[in-house]
């Protein structure tokens, strides 16, 4: 009788005992389970970059369920953020993506680490300037993302499109465009600001020496700048009416000069490939019907040359943005960081980006692996892709210590003086 007696409450208490141990395995499990976490840093300045990272936030986890992407603002990119976010005592990213203009810097100080050379092949992967970029003595650092330089966009039905297709001279476009009067006579461009204008000075040496180590010996300093290039940024000031290509609130906000091409306010316009999403997102949302206006993404309007900045003819300077990886992470991590390189510089993801959903413009940005210029689903709505590949393609790219922060300093400089030489008289 008292073992009958017993035995309900000895059930009770190996019921009592698996729930514990399952509760217990539950736990064990959700601990051993959650996400590892990955922290990003992305190029900050692209068109739409919110959702581009909830897009390769979705796909990456969708097949990564045991990693969780964390995305990193990297704040004030060119001056100082970029350096802050893989300070080594506090990093703030695992992943990176890399103006090249600093890799110099970031391998001098072992901020970033090598990867291997499979990364960027086979050969032909990529754009040959994107390949160059990401890499120093011959090994390889990054894995080349996007592509960006200076271009000359005009409208097809320009009277003088012909003469525009074949100008490599900044000569022969101040030729074309004639003193112009009106800003709807001229050329739209940004010359304003130290990053801006420092670019446009190296740019000019590059066209003015067709080679980009000559064009790094002739950088000069603040007391000794080359007389070519410092002009530069004055000639290009001239060619549009009413100081527009120097303004504060139009350098400021960045779209606005890509807005006006796209109510046919200018001829032509000096810009990066990605500022023609501005042109088509006014187009499709900005121009009334019945205006004149340009940007449709389902028409091929617009032509493009590389941008003439001197007067003995054009050589590309293209800078590109690389993905790398912090040094010092774990095996873990850096193996997890591998898996979303592969997945965000990949063709998959990449042709998902730079074809545009109803109702929006196409990105434009330029990529850096050569097939998605021919992928026939992104020519859909962005015809232009053959044409810029054709002018980066023997696109030429530099790198040094303290390039960027010597670029600032001439440019600031050149700042200051952009509307200082009289007006060419007509």
């Amino acid at each position: 009788m008292n073992g009958s007696a017993k035995s309900p409450y000895k059930l009770l208490l190996i019921a009592f005992a698996l729930l514990l141990i399952a509760l217990a395995g539950f736990a064990f499990r959700q601990i051993d389970f959650k996400p590892r976490t990955l922290r990003v840093g992305t190029y900050p300045y692209v068109p739409e970059s919110a959702p581009m990272q909830l897009s390769i936030e979705q796909a990456f986890e969708k097949h990564h369920s045991n990693v969780r992407l964390e995305f990193v603002d990297l704040g004030d990119y060119y001056n100082g953020g970029l350096f802050e976010a893989l300070q080594t005592d506090q990093p703030k990213v695992d992943v990176v993506e890399v103006d090249t203009v600093f890799l110099q810097d970031l391998v001098d100080n072992k901020l970033i680490e090598g990867l291997p050379d499979s990364v960027l092949k086979p050969e032909g992967t990529f754009l040959p300037v994107a390949s160059k970029s990401a890499t120093l003595n011959g090994k390889a650092f990054g894995v080349p993302h996007w592509v960006c330089g200076n271009f000359l966009f005009f409208r097809k039905d320009d009277p003088d499109a012909a003469r525009l297709s074949k100008t490599t001279k900044l000569s022969e476009l101040e030729q074309v465009l004639n003193h112009p009067s009106t800003e709807e006579q001229g050329l739209l461009a940004d010359m304003r600001g130290k990053s801006t204008l420092g670019e446009i000075y190296l740019s000019t040496l590059v066209d003015e020496y067709q080679n980009p180590d000559e064009a790094l010996r002739h950088l000069g300093d603040l007391t000794k700048l080359d007389p070519t290039a410092s002009k530069t940024a004055n000639r290009i000031f001239w060619l549009c009416p009413g100081g527009m290509n120097n303004n504060s609130k139009y350098h400021s906000n960045g779209q606005f000069y890509s807005r006006q091409f796209a109510h046919c306010k200018a001829r032509a316009k000096i810009s990066y490939s990605e500022d023609l999403y501005y042109v088509g997102d006014e187009f499709l949302h900005g121009v009334a019907t019945g205006e004149k206006g340009i940007g449709d993404p389902n028409k091929d309007e617009i032509s493009v040359v590389g941008a003439p900045l001197a007067d003995s003819g054009h050589k590309m300077l293209a800078w590109v943005d690389a993905v790398c990886l912090r040094s010092g992470l774990t095996k873990e991590t850096k193996a997890d960081a591998m898996d979303f390189i592969a997945e965000y510089t990949g063709s998959e993801f990449n042709r998902t980006l730079l074809t545009p959903s109803s109702g929006d413009a196409p990105r434009y940005l330029l990529p850096a692996r050569a097939a998605l210029y021919s992928d026939q689903t992104i020519l859909k709505t962005a015809p232009l892709y053959p044409q810029l590949k054709e002018i980066v393609q023997d696109a030429v790219t530099v790198t040094a210590s303290n390039l960027n922060g010597r670029l600032q300093e001439i440019g600031e400089e050149l700042n200051k003086h952009v509307a200082d030489t009289p007006s060419p008289s007509p």
